[in-house]
């Protein structure tokens, strides 16, 4: 009978891991998308790369591990796992993967305590590449 809680903690755990993944994929079309629209100092930008900085660590903590996302050909791989979303995050990934494939990029792997520094050059990358 102990085997029934385990299966639900595992599949909590996958569900958190889930949304969490979702979280990151739409944080960094976020901060893509507002690369070209603010100045580097204007809040808006600040509280990107923030919620973005908190998703990855948010995705950290939920699997265990640190973000690696691959854009394959016809699918989208969040920790060697297939991306489980909604239809808005599959589309955000769909653009994701248009915009890193333009700056010869296939995957992205972020540190869990990624500085914000290092994200506002991700972000500085996006803004180059769509103006």
């Amino acid at each position: 009978m102990s085997a029934a809680p385990s299966i639900n903690v595992d599949a909590t755990a996958l569900a958190a891991e889930n949304e969490a993944a979702s979280k990151v994929i739409l944080a960094l079309l976020r901060l893509a998308q507002q690369s070209t629209l603010y100045a580097d100092n204007n809040q808006a930008q600040k509280q990107a790369l923030e919620i973005c900085a908190s998703a990855v660590a948010a995705y950290s903590e939920a699997s265990g591990r640190n973000l690696t996302i691959f854009f394959s050909d016809r699918a989208v791989y969040v920790g060697r796992r297939l991306l489980r979303a909604n239809r808005n995050t599959y589309a955000a990934a769909e653009q994701l993967r248009e915009l890193l494939g333009r700056m010869g990029v296939s995957q992205i792997t972020i540190a869990h305590d990624v500085p914000l520094a290092e994200l506002r050059a991700v972000q500085a990358a996006f803004g180059k590449l769509l103006r």
